[in-house]
């Protein structure tokens, strides 16, 4: 018979190279569906959000949510990309927001509340919570919630109206016991 004849070196290679490319193959496959699905989660919950969500890293906005989109009325395009002065900064403002802004990366987050300025030029009062967060690559992001407070900031005054009539119509009451007790006390009593 003779001696065996095995492939040569090579054909193993080949096949080695081949067998080694389909697993790693597999597994890319594998790895890129598992972050599509968590990507995809990660949107749905973001979408879902009622508040606006923003993503800065070194100032860039980098990711936004539908919510921020429809409460400023600008696309995702207007916001991606952008640094500060944000688009929603309103002019008249631009130096307090960034020393606010300045504040908030210093402490690693806060919450604060300030105007923001819609699409149409439209003011409204916002509040932000503003987290950090260490990204994977070493960079500090900051995930911030945006909410617009209106109808809150609306509901306060309405409060605060009312407060002050009730105690106006208290001193006014006050008052006038006080003159009726007053001129009692001027007139003689009779017996």
């Amino acid at each position: 018979i003779g001696a065996p004849q095995y492939p040569s070196t090579a054909w193993r290679v080949a096949v080695l190279t081949t067998m080694v490319g389909i697993v790693l193959g597999v597994s890319v496959l594998r790895l890129v569906e598992r972050l599509r699905a968590s990507s995809e989660h990660s949107e749905t919950i973001l979408g879902a959000m009622g508040e606006g969500f923003v993503l800065t890293r070194n100032s860039e906005i980098i990711a936004v949510n539908p919510a921020l989109c429809e409460m400023l009325g600008m696309s995702e395009a207007d916001l991606v990309g952008s640094r500060p002065p944000y688009p929603f900064w309103p002019p008249e403002d631009l130096d307090e927001i960034e020393e606010i802004r300045r504040r908030v990366v210093d402490a690693g987050g806060s919450e604060f509340e300030l105007t923001l300025m819609r699409s149409d030029g439209a003011r409204f009062p916002a509040s932000v919570t503003a987290a950090s967060a260490q990204l994977g690559d070493g960079s500090t992001a900051f995930v911030n919630t945006v909410r617009d407070i209106t109808g809150r900031r609306a509901h306060e005054d309405s409060m605060r109206r009312r407060a002050d009539e009730l105690l106006r119509r208290r001193l006014v009451g006050r008052h006038r016991r006080d003159l009726r007790g007053g001129a009692a006390a001027q007139r003689p009593h009779r017996r």
